[in-house]
């Protein structure tokens, strides 16, 4: 199967699709996005690229010799997808709709553009039930709408009781330091904690466009000593990380479904996680983790609090996550069936 896959490449989701696609089907992986622009005419450059791709691409995707087209991102490689004209088209959503954010004033246009998209597909995919309404809400064809997470490698994402750290709360934060995931909450939370003399160390892993202003932060408020930034890691780092983690804390705007949260399940660490349809569909609260309502840092200790007092509920959840996860979440049961949809589409190809 020779697979040409349009989406942001580096995104560590994308990355996880692609390797599936290599390791289950043994397929030929041609990629493109659009190209990284900077300066004072960035922006200007990058619809000129847009409309390019719109036009000329389908012409590349047909000599490359692909059978079929991938896209993530309903707005934008999507709707670029969809105008090449090539089928079998397959469309997946990024995040609770990518019609976002929902009150700007690119909202109506951006609702256009993914119309648009998701007549055209051949097949959608949602990663969780949660997507599914933005997708109909915007005329996508229930029948065509695919349900199944990537999930993530549990043989990687693993963990021991024994090596968890029970002398501290010792959280981890693996989202990227953009505005959406609201790490400021997280480390407003951290005084809180200091100043109740919780024991606590919580480390933020990764990058992103404000890590400056909230090292800041950090030091404004004196929490140096228990806010640790690591940067940017290897992704084969990570569930070192993660395995000796005892709690996970997530706490964005909007949200899918996290491939993150289900690496944190995977490796023993629980989750307290933002009130979403996304995360809620996963976590139930106080059971397997606690949810906890948006822009409320007194809510985060609280819950950071509650859970670290209460042993059992913490490991109970640990055990019934990783059942979750390998049940629903596991990459190698659900790339395979990935891979049976799309030869479907190939095989049925002169019906589309």
């Amino acid at each position: 199967m020779k697979v040409f896959f349009i989406s942001e490449t580096y995104r560590a989701d994308a990355q996880t699709w692609i390797k599936g696609l290599k390791e289950f089907g043994n397929c030929e992986v041609e990629t493109w996005e659009l190209a990284s622009r900077s300066g004072p005419f960035a922006r200007i450059l990058r619809i000129i690229d847009w409309f390019n791709a719109c036009l000329f691409l389908g012409k590349k995707i047909r000599k490359s010799g692909a059978d079929i087209l991938l896209a993530e991102r309903v707005t934008s490689y999507g709707f670029i997808g969809a105008c090449t004209q090539f089928h079998p088209f397959v469309l997946a959503q990024q995040g609770i709709t990518d019609v976002w954010p929902p009150k700007s004033f690119t909202a109506p246009f951006k609702s256009l553009l993914a119309r648009y998209a998701l007549k055209k597909a051949d097949l959608i995919q949602a990663w969780g039930e949660a997507m599914v309404p933005a997708m109909l809400h915007h005329g996508a064809d229930r029948q065509k709408i695919k349900v199944l997470a990537k999930g993530v490698d549990l043989d990687k994402f693993t963990y021991k009781l024994e090596n968890k750290n029970w002398d501290k709360i010792s959280a981890v934060v693996t989202r990227s330091l953009t505005p959406d995931y609201n790490h400021e909450v997280i480390i407003r939370s951290a005084r809180i904690l200091k100043d109740k003399n919780i024991p606590a160390e919580i480390k933020i892993i990764g990058d992103g466009q404000l890590m400056s202003r909230l090292k800041a932060l950090t030091k404004e408020i004196e929490v140096e000593d228990i806010v640790i930034f690591t940067g940017r890691i290897q992704n084969i780092d990570l569930p070192s990380y993660l395995a000796e983690a005892n709690m996970y804390l997530s706490v964005p705007v909007t949200e899918g479904v996290s491939s993150s949260l289900f690496e944190a399940m995977g490796s023993g660490a629980f989750p307290i996680v933002t009130d979403l349809a996304g995360t809620s569909a996963w976590i139930k609260n106080g059971v397997n983790g606690i949810l906890v309502p948006q822009n409320d840092p007194l809510a985060l200790a609280d819950a950071i609090i509650k859970a670290w007092s209460d042993k059992d509920l913490i490991q109970k959840a640990i055990s019934e996550n990783r059942s979750v996860v390998e049940e629903k979440a596991n990459y190698k049961k659900n790339m395979p069936v990935f891979l049976e949809w799309y030869s479907e589409l190939i095989g049925n190809k002169a019906l589309i």
